[in-house]
């Protein structure tokens, strides 16, 4: 019989901005490759410079990113962290995630991940997909912030439409 514990974050999964798209079947077919994972308060996720070999959705709780010891980001349920894992062969953690609050999440190894990829399974087709959408958000966001411009929404709006018309 499985657990209500597990029931409860195989749905947090689900509906995860991640799994955006995804079949109910496909997203079992990710959670088959996860590991839940507990932090208490103030303990490391990871450090910046650490191999980077998973990528982690935050089931539940808070954590703070910061780089050299600046703030970065505040990241809540459903948000996910290590995502360039997946785009690198031996890629390091750009950040340091610290719990903020009592946290667990999910990890998938890359190496499980990656596996789906080369396998074409459609599940991992679609989040690489989606994690790109988000990514390019951030990217965009973040040329915004550094040079001051207002231009933002003509580059995601084209971004959506490309993505938007892959058959996955």
């Amino acid at each position: 019989m499985v657990s209500p514990s597990t029931i409860s974050l195989r749905r947090r999964l689900a509906v995860s901005p991640m799994c955006q798209g995804l079949s109910e079947a496909e997203v079992e077919r990710l959670f088959s490759i996860t590991e839940e994972r507990h932090f208490k308060v103030g303990e490391l996720l990871f450090r910046e410079g650490d191999l980077s070999e998973a990528l982690m959705v935050i089931a539940t709780g808070r954590v703070d990113v910061s780089k050299q010891g600046k703030a970065l980001a505040s990241l809540s349920t459903g948000d996910v962290l290590g995502e360039l894992s997946l785009f690198g062969r031996s890629h390091l953690r750009s950040a340091t995630a610290t719990a903020a609050h009592a946290t667990t999440v999910l990890r998938m190894p890359t190496a499980s991940f990656r596996r789906m990829l080369d396998a074409q399974e459609l599940a991992a087709l679609k989040v690489v997909s989606t994690l790109a959408h988000q990514m390019a958000e951030r990217l965009l966001a973040l040329n915004e912030k550094l040079v001051g411009t207002s231009s933002r929404a003509v580059p995601v709006l084209e971004a959506k439409k490309t993505l938007a018309g892959w058959k996955l």
